[in-house]
């Protein structure tokens, strides 16, 4: 699977307060041949995000005092392209579907070994890759025609919510 977007490597945002999973995944993620940043907290993430646009976000659910759930408002709105994928060793299925309805992409477990984390992530953004390649001719994938800002913002939710 290539990595490669239209302008280069794909860029990931990993935001998770364990420091040594972030220095993991980070490691793991570059290797892959992602262009990676690191947050350790929803301050950070609104930096991040506020300097750049990401194809995706890594969001671990349990932040130290915070939810990475209270951060899906924020990034639907401020970055509608950016795919969040929700991540948390101890989540359950009422949390995971919250964040869905929120507007996160799509769930992982969270591992031990960053690999499988990483081996996981890669299954799914092959698949978002795809899908990237797809909306970047607009909603003709999804057979609507329109360039209207309100017909872009469909656009944007139908592929958010479509996996």
């Amino acid at each position: 699977m290539s990595d490669q977007g239209a302008d280069g490597p794909m860029t990931v945002l990993i935001v998770d307060d364990d420091p040594i999973m972030l220095e993991l995944l980070e490691a793991n993620l570059d290797e892959a041949g992602f262009r990676v940043s690191t947050a350790k907290n929803l301050t950070e993430l609104r930096q991040r995000t506020h300097e750049r646009a990401f194809d995706f976000v890594l969001l671990d659910l349990f932040l130290d005092d915070e939810s990475g759930v209270e951060a899906l408002p924020y990034l639907v709105h401020a970055s509608p392209y950016t795919k969040v994928i929700m991540m948390s060793a101890n989540g359950t299925v009422e949390l995971a579907v919250d964040a869905l309805e929120k507007g996160a992409s799509s769930f992982l477990a969270k591992s031990k070994d960053p690999k499988e984390l990483v081996k996981a992530l890669l299954e799914k953004l092959g698949s978002a890759q795809k899908e990237i390649t797809r909306k970047e001719i607009g909603g003709a994938s999804l057979g609507i025609i329109g360039a209207s800002p309100s017909i872009q913002q469909v656009f944007d939710r139908i592929h958010q919510v479509k996996d």
